[in-house]
């Protein structure tokens, strides 16, 4: 009988063996998923949790209508509020293709650009049609009083724009054809916007799609107060919960936002985060203990001084090094002497040691970024591309710059040169450097430290020999058209070649932008070599974050001022964060 009883209890014990056996055995199909889940791992994204991100500005929130409050409304409402045109950051960032790293400010080339609120575009010379996304609905949760989460409209589009041209922030109607400028009108037909001009304008795309402050706001938003923090309804990823000035502000996530993204071949609704915090914090040694201590996860804008420490202190950390969207230049003026001769131009440009400026003020940055930033590789031309004679104002040669200036009728120097500065960050410091070296080749040479007010009179009025500036790079058609065409305010050295305004012009109305960026590239190149500016240095920045921020890649703008539209694609790694101990 015992033997019965153990002959049994042995059967049952290799059946039950089988059983778990084949119950851990997963079929091919599943067997596959796991192992694509296990490859996969931190690359499956998770929903919930708290992004804080950081750039520095001040205590100020301003209004919360981009129309008045500009900068930094534009920087705050792109949470909530959306372009009609963003760059395509999915496909072309570092975690794409890597052809473009959206560090560049202010500006995206339209080759990297996808809709947004406006899913696709057709382009002719006396109009822009914007084919408006279907789908997509204000979200207007917890703010019923003043509008309801209905679906975006043609018309909401078209009037948005209208109400943008007519602002102070594209110039008060300035870009109408009746004030001098390209826009006859601007109308819906359908579920299309349609944008009428007097001629093609290469830079529609910035001016209506992705700019400065034409971000679409509703009616209703204007109606009950746009500058209102209480008041702003968006279509973006996020919804506003608390703006404090001095202190945050916060966003939740819009749950019934339009856009989606794949990861690993899984489509997800987007955004992946709860919240969205943006702290103020004016002081920079407590912003730089916020990272280290993991208080913030993304800051834009840290100082390569903090660089080194950080990396030191925090090895986890990842970063990635950006060019400031402004150049230090030095304006000559270009119509009477002794700058009006191009050799002597030439000779004051090799005579500074730009190097030994952009490390003592900058430690890290470049001396060659503008009049067009690296980013923009369509129309860039390395420095080891340009012609000789060019290539050669970036070299420091006192000895050659005495000669020239002896070869261009001053073989005594020259005297009574003065530089306006605006007293403002490290301007007067920066121009001081430069005044050093000018006076070593016989330059003589002082710096006219001047408070802001009275260097924007004294700039006007005409009177200047040299003037620091900090001009642009991100958009060259923005660039040449406010520094070097005759007539134009921003023009401050009075530059007038007849050649490069009529090849400004073509670019201008060039509808191919491979076309374009040729043209681009030549006008670079002759505002380089005729030096009626001396490009000084560019400031370098470094974004820093941790590593549990997945599927963000130190990315700057999607459109204009807008650093946060990245943020909507990343998810927080909890455990991650957790095994690091925070």
């Amino acid at each position: 009988m015992k033997k019965k009883i153990l002959w049994l209890m042995l059967s049952w014990l290799i059946v039950a063996a089988l059983v778990l056996a084949s119950c851990g055995e997963a079929a091919p199909g599943e067997q596959e998923e796991e192992e694509e889940e296990e490859e996969a791992g931190e690359d499956v994204p998770q929903y919930g949790g708290s992004i804080s991100n950081f750039i520095s500005w001040g205590t100020e929130i301003g209004s919360a209508d981009p129309t008045a409050g500009l900068w930094p409304t534009v920087l705050y409402t792109c949470p909530v509020l959306e372009h009609l045109i963003r760059g395509d950051f999915e496909k072309y960032s570092p975690g794409g293709t890597n052809e473009f790293t959206f560090q560049i400010e202010r500006d995206i080339p339209e080759e990297f650009c996808i809709g947004n609120l406006a899913e696709s575009w057709d382009v002719a010379r006396d109009s822009v049609t914007l084919h408006i996304r279907q789908g997509v609905y204000w979200a207007a949760e917890g703010k019923e009083d003043v509008m309801e989460s209905r679906e975006l409209t043609a018309e909401d589009v078209a009037w948005s724009l209208n109400r943008f041209f007519d602002s102070p922030a594209a110039g008060s109607g300035t870009r109408r054809t009746e004030n001098g400028g390209w826009v006859d009108s601007i109308y819906a037909e359908g579920n299309d916007v349609i944008v009428e001009t007097d001629g093609f304008n290469a830079n529609w795309l910035f001016d209506i799609g992705k700019g400065y402050a034409n971000l679409i706001t509703a009616p209703e938003v204007a109606e009950a107060g746009a500058d209102d923090w209480e008041n702003l309804v968006g279509t973006g990823p996020f919804m506003i919960k608390e703006a404090v000035v001095g202190s945050h502000l916060t966003y939740e996530r819009n749950p019934h936002y339009w856009d989606t993204t794949t990861i690993n071949g899984v489509e997800y609704e987007v955004p992946f985060v709860d919240e969205l915090v943006w702290p103020i914090i004016v002081d920079t040694s407590t912003q730089i203990a916020a990272v280290r201590t993991g208080k913030i996860d993304v800051h834009y804008s840290v100082h390569p001084e903090y660089k080194k420490t950080l990396s030191e202190t925090c090895p986890e950390l990842l970063f990635s090094t950006w060019p400031h969207c402004t150049m230090k230049c030095t304006s000559l003026r270009t119509d009477r002497p002794p700058f009006n001769n191009k050799e002597v131009r030439r000779a004051m440009m090799i005579a500074i040691d730009r190097e030994t400026i952009m490390k003592a003020m900058f430690g890290e940055g470049d001396i060659y970024g503008w009049p067009i930033a690296p980013a923009l590789t369509g129309s860039y031309t390395p420095r080891d591309e340009l012609p000789p004679e060019t290539q050669e104002l970036f070299e420091y040669n006192p000895d050659k710059a005495r000669q020239m200036l002896a070869d261009a009728g001053y073989p005594n120097g020259i005297t009574g040169v003065e530089i306006a500065v605006p007293i403002k960050e490290d301007h007067v410091e920066t121009q001081t450097m430069v005044a050093a070296y000018w006076t070593d080749i016989g330059v003589e040479t002082t710096v006219k430290p001047m408070e802001m007010a009275a260097f924007t009179a004294y700039s006007r009025s005409g009177e200047h020999d040299c003037l620091h500036l900090s001009p642009t790079n991100a958009n060259p058609l923005t660039n040449f058209s406010t520094t070097m065409l005759p007539g134009v305010p921003g023009n401050y050295a009075y530059y007038d070649n007849p050649y490069f305004t009529e090849l400004f012009n073509n670019a201008q109305q060039t509808v191919d932008p491979a076309e374009r960026d040729v043209i681009l590239k030549e006008l670079a190149v002759i505002e380089l070599d005729d030096v009626p500016y001396i490009p000084i240095a560019v400031e370098a920045f470094v974004t820093m974050w941790w590593p549990w921020v997945k599927n963000f890649y130190g990315g700057m703008e999607a459109s204009a001022w807008n650093p946060s539209g990245f943020l909507a694609y990343a998810w927080i790694d909890q455990d991650l964060k957790e095994d690091m101990g925070f």
